[in-house]
């Protein structure tokens, strides 16, 4: 595999990707924790040229198909593009590919010809990886993978590739079945006790995390959020946790978070 190697264009080492949390989980279910491309069909992509997709699927024997991935060619267009994308609200995530890692995987690569308008042309700033391979009845998925493991995604920094601990409402790990992922903001149809617990657990978390990213030098800023912290864990403490309800909750929430969730720290303190 050769990728494009233009240093006014091209990020030496890796490629961009921008994708929400729902879609991660749901191809998780799937493969697993790889990234993998998804299943190219030309009836749904009419606007979109793609001629070099449209020429292997001319030649495509019976049963085959394209699986694709579209990447961008730098942070900075990535960057740029998840920021309009955001505005309709939805969980993003950034993620940072290693070229090398594409390169294991399998997966081709071609420069992403569509055009958004006559003054935005995407090759230059886009690829798009695939692969030819059986296309099965229902089958979402291709076989070329990149492990989560080679993947970075952009916090404060780049760290690994962590679907909950970001996202701390969604507390249902995604295999459970007997329990629901509520509306974030207004906790609908839980139980009074676990609302008051998860209140708590966000307000803990968040200035914990606060704290962690003050500066040193902000020595007002450090001492006010500290003081925030101590009164939080002074009110948490005092939660009759003894009483059914409660105890109901903190068993549901030990439960179904995810193992490395930083809930659980705070809950097995009685």
């Amino acid at each position: 595999m050769i990728f494009p190697n233009d240093p006014a264009i091209d990020d030496p080492e890796y490629v961009y990707r921008y994708q929400t949390r729902t879609s991660l989980r749901h191809m998780r279910r799937h493969v697993g924790e790889y990234l993998t491309g998804s299943l190219w069909m030309p009836e749904k992509h009419s606007t979109c040229p793609h001629r070099r997709y449209r020429e292997i699927h001319e030649k495509l024997s019976e049963g085959m198909g394209i699986y694709t991935l579209s990447v961008w060619r730098h942070e900075c267009y990535a960057r740029n593009e998840l920021r309009i994308s955001s505005r309709n609200g939805q969980d993003y995530i950034l993620l940072r590919i290693p070229k090398t890692a594409i390169a294991e995987s399998g997966l081709s690569v071609t420069a992403d010809d569509w055009a958004i308008d006559k003054d935005t042309l995407l090759p230059n700033k886009a690829l798009l990886l695939y692969e030819v391979a059986p296309k099965e009845e229902e089958r979402i998925y291709g076989d070329a993978r990149i492990p989560w493991a080679q993947i970075m995604q952009i916090s404060a920094v780049w760290e690994e590739v962590q679907l909950e601990a970001e996202h701390l409402y969604a507390v249902a790990h995604p295999y459970a079945q007997d329990y629901l992922i509520w509306d974030p903001e207004h906790d609908s149809g839980l139980p009074s006790d676990e609302k008051v617990l998860r209140a708590h657990l966000r307000h803990l978390t968040a200035l914990t995390e606060a704290l962690g990213h003050t500066e040193w030098w902000r020595v007002i800023r450090q001492r006010e959020t500290r003081h925030s912290l101590l009164a939080a864990w002074s009110l948490w403490r005092n939660l009759d946790r003894t009483a059914p309800g409660m105890r109901a909750a903190t068993h549901r929430l030990l439960s179904n978070l995810p193992n490395h969730h930083p809930w659980r720290e705070y809950l097995r303190i009685t």
